[in-house]
């Protein structure tokens, strides 16, 4: 008897709990203004190891950088699966430099010397080693291969191989 009594009562919270909820429409992107959605998938933008900095000491198997967040890294030029890593331009204390690691931050995978590079060329940024010219206007990815105080050697996509003279 007790419990014909409280169904009833169960049955009536049943009604409120499920009769308060609405259906709400999901958000498509037809209801968002074109200029609001975000097209770029994060999971697609590059991963960059590297830290910009001024160069402390180098050793014949080492590479010191003061970041300019003051932090001091010190990476091996060799990495434990032997792969070397990459200095372009000079190794010089004291100048700055772009400096590329392994996921771990322990090893060196390439290093640009940024105060070189920056006797050719100032509107570029680096993404994973790579010299992105004019970012801003119809971007140009190309590879550096050398960079001294005489020139800037580079490649294209296509494989041209293009020379940059200070002067």
């Amino acid at each position: 008897m007790r419990q014909t009594r409280i169904f009833p009562f169960i049955a009536l919270a049943l009604i409120f709990v499920f009769g308060a909820c609405e259906h709400k429409p999901v958000a498509s992107e037809d209801s968002f203004p074109a200029d609001t959605i975000d097209t770029v998938a994060v999971d697609t933008l590059p991963v960059d190891h590297a830290f910009y900095g001024v160069a402390g000491d180098f050793g014949m198997s080492s590479f010191v950088l003061i970041t300019d967040q003051g932090d001091t890294i010190e990476v091996t030029r060799t990495a434990d699966d032997g792969t070397e890593g990459v200095i372009y331009g000079d190794a010089q204390p004291g100048e700055r430099y772009y400096l590329l690691t392994t996921p771990d931050k322990q090893s060196l995978v390439a290093a640009i010397n940024l105060t070189q590079l920056n006797r050719f060329v100032t509107d570029y940024i680096i993404v994973n080693g790579r010299l992105v010219f004019h970012p801003e206007n119809g971007a140009d990815t190309v590879t550096i291969d050398d960079v001294t105080d005489e020139r800037l050697l580079y490649h294209t996509s296509s494989g041209e191989r293009k020379v940059m003279y200070a002067g």
